[in-house]
């Protein structure tokens, strides 16, 4: 991620003087970077999610629904480290993103193989400075923190989208698999209203159009990684686009190992390694091994 002139910020932050230290802890992250927008009008960051205060746990660029790539594929561990990103740009009340813990919970009731393979979503408007901010005088710097310039010509944010969906279980079988979307596993701060969802489950470009909160069955008939294809359409005539994968199992024993591994990610089985990249508000927390 670009922070442009703010790591520089940042990196002088880290040797400010005593007294500075007195009120920002610049060892710490956060301390770094409420020392640099001290003075700014948070309040001007409409959506509470500044991406130059937070950090970028994948290229966020990547992954704004208009088009499906290599660069976007999701799978729950993406989703995870795309929600923490968004979480950690909280720089004021705005945002109301739920708790990490409150979050997991929340995905532990539909990791287990008894359910149906969940989706989950995520579409949030962000914001992140303009690069050339200082250079057209929309702020500027001094002592190593930002400042408003008064009656500037525009505003200084940008307003960025991003966009993603990934199964919480990410395991099939051969033959009838029971898949939902959940209303209530979609997050966002659109305010947009979902009006169907269209799904290629097995990558061949056939798509069947599905409704929230209503199960559907996907017939597979050979095991292997299966391609997802999503496209989901608004009420507003918006369309988003996201992709997956599905891993169909052959047996129960293969499906059996499969299904811990899934939950692993649900975090009903044992802690992933890829949990050392969820931040909390205030800083990282200690990674589980």
């Amino acid at each position: 991620m670009k922070k442009h002139y703010l790591l520089l910020l940042c990196i002088v932050g880290f040797i400010s003087s005593d007294i500075q230290c007195q009120t920002y802890d610049t060892t710490q992250y956060y301390g770094k970077m409420n020392y640099v927008f001290a003075n700014v009008n948070k309040t001007l960051v409409t959506t509470g999610l500044l991406r130059d205060y937070g950090i970028d746990f994948l290229n966020l660029d990547n992954y704004t629904g208009a088009i499906v790539n290599d660069s976007n594929f999701t799978a729950l561990d993406e989703w995870r480290m795309l929600y923490a990103s968004l979480y950690s740009q909280q720089i004021n009340g705005n945002a109301g993103m739920l708790y990490l813990d409150t979050l997991n919970r929340l995905l532990n009731q539909y990791g287990s193989s008894a359910n149906p393979v969940c989706f989950t979503g995520l579409y949030y408007n962000y914001q992140s400075l303009d690069p050339n901010t200082v250079n057209n005088n929309w702020m500027y710097v001094s002592n190593d923190q930002l400042y408003d310039v008064s009656g500037r010509s525009q505003s200084p944010y940008i307003n960025n989208e991003m966009f993603a969906i990934a199964p919480i279980r990410q395991a099939g079988q051969i033959g009838a698999n029971q898949l939902i979307f959940r209303s209530n596993l979609f997050f966002g701060n659109t305010g947009k209203v979902i009006s169907y969802i269209q799904i290629d489950p097995k990558g061949t470009g056939v798509y069947q159009t599905v409704s929230l909160n209503a199960a559907f069955t996907v017939n597979y008939d050979t095991a292997g990684f299966y391609n997802v294809n999503i496209q989901v359409v608004y009420t507003d005539n918006t369309v988003k686009y996201a992709h997956t994968k599905l891993a169909v199992y052959g047996n129960d024993q293969s499906l059996a190992l499969n299904n811990r591994h899934a939950e692993t990610f649900a975090g009903t089985g044992p802690p992933y390694r890829h949990e050392a990249f969820i931040y909390g508000r205030r800083g990282p927390y200690i990674p589980r091994l």
